[in-house]
């Protein structure tokens, strides 16, 4: 097998000349005792869970669990165990112990791994519990889990979608429990529509609750309970504080983004997307511009020339998006938009009558309500906006 290797990985980080992304580290830590404060104010005794996936959600695995270990944060969850081992590093190196989750499937050939760096695995059917087991054994280990219940999201856990599958998940996770080279330690599920405000999502919400409470109380007639429940993400933890259990999975919310309003919760975002102007010209009235001639000048236009482009995971759907501009010093000068195609290195900003140069700065993501415009314009959500940010972008963390 060929050497495996991450895309960019051996580009060097000289300076900030073309495109970075900055990371605040202190809004981190703001946010995330916002979200403390959340919880102390609706009565909830749940711990927050700092979700540092996808490289943290593109802030930066290490920076994140670093920041998040110094405000008192002890339960981490994640998807890889590369990542996982990220975190495991950063608290060994604090002298800090904690607990690491994946949420995803961990190949069984990585027991090893799972042992060494002391993670906790969630499991999501009884032949995967299984193996596992098995796998635990032989390397003479015992391998932490919780418990995946899906009760609606359909995506991985043991199904209690009716009477039917509750019976049989229930006697699967009793057998479960009874594994050697397993230590049961917690169970989970998740919600499908809680970030949803309207009866239907509410409904749903309510019924995935039900059906996870169900199963735990049938589990526990049946000798089976659990050190740590936990249901709510971001969504269900500041719209549904009722379902607040012993943690509370905070993605999202923790990096200050998201769709929060009417709730009394200050956060704040903690990524900013950058790049440097190249040139300024003047787009002739009836002239085109870029790929295709998309955009056409309806009078003489001021038009700059920016460092950044769709592999850098600025995408070509972000036309029309709103930019911020300062001089290369520091001054605010304006507002801008992106015009035309997007180009792979690089896109057009329209700037109007802006004193704009070469070498000033354009903030693409961050200021503002801007990652939430892209969201809405794209119809999706802020979390895909930021972590489909390239790994060619630099990450500068403050």
């Amino acid at each position: 097998m060929e050497s495996p290797y991450r895309v960019y990985s051996a580009l060097s980080i000289l300076n900030k000349s073309r495109a970075w992304i900055e990371i605040n580290t202190a809004a981190i830590r703001k946010n995330y005792r916002a979200i403390c404060d959340f919880l102390d104010k609706n009565g909830s005794n749940a711990h927050v869970a700092g979700v540092i996936k996808a490289e943290g959600y593109g802030h930066g695995a290490a920076a994140m669990a670093e920041a998040l270990l110094a405000e008192g944060c002890r339960f981490f969850c994640s998807v890889g165990i590369d990542e996982a081992a990220v975190i495991r590093g950063v608290c060994d190196k604090m002298g800090i112990d904690a607990e690491i989750l994946l949420l995803s499937y961990t190949p069984v050939s990585s027991m090893s791994e799972l042992l060494r760096y002391r993670i906790t695995q969630s499991v999501f059917s009884l032949d995967y519990a299984r193996e596992l087991s098995s796998e635990a054994q032989r390397l003479n280990g015992k391998l932490p889990v919780h418990i995946k219940i899906n009760t609606g999201m359909n995506r991985l856990g043991f199904a209690v979608n009716n009477g039917e599958t509750m019976d049989g998940a229930v006697s699967d996770i009793c057998e479960t429990a009874s594994l050697e080279g397993l230590s049961v330690k917690g169970a989970f599920t998740h919600f499908a529509r809680a970030d949803e405000r309207g009866e239907e999502g509410e409904a749903r919400t309510r019924l995935q609750a039900a059906r996870f409470y169900e199963t735990v109380e049938r589990l526990a007639a049946r000798g089976v309970s659990f050190e740590r429940l936990h249901l709510c993400g971001s969504s269900a933890t500041v719209f549904y504080p009722e379902f607040h259990s012993d943690i509370c999975r905070v993605g999202i919310i923790l990096y200050g983004l998201g769709d929060f309003q009417g709730v009394d919760i200050n956060v704040e975002s903690a990524i900013k997307l950058k790049c440097r102007v190249a040139q300024v010209n003047t787009l002739i009235a009836g002239e085109e511009l870029g790929y295709g001639g998309t955009y056409r000048a309806e009078r003489d236009e001021r038009i700059a020339t920016v460092g950044i482009g769709y592999a850098d995971g600025f995408l070509r759907a972000y036309s029309g998006g709103r930019v911020i501009i300062h001089s290369a010093s520091g001054e605010y000068i304006g507002e801008g938009t992106v015009v035309g195609k997007i180009c792979m290195d690089q896109c057009f900003i329209s700037v109007g009558d802006l004193d704009v140069k070469r070498g000033d700065i354009v903030t693409l993501m961050g200021e503002g309500t801007q990652i939430a415009d892209l969201a809405r314009k794209l119809g999706t959500v802020d979390h895909e906006i930021i972590t489909v940010l390239s790994a060619r972008l630099p990450r500068f963390v403050y």
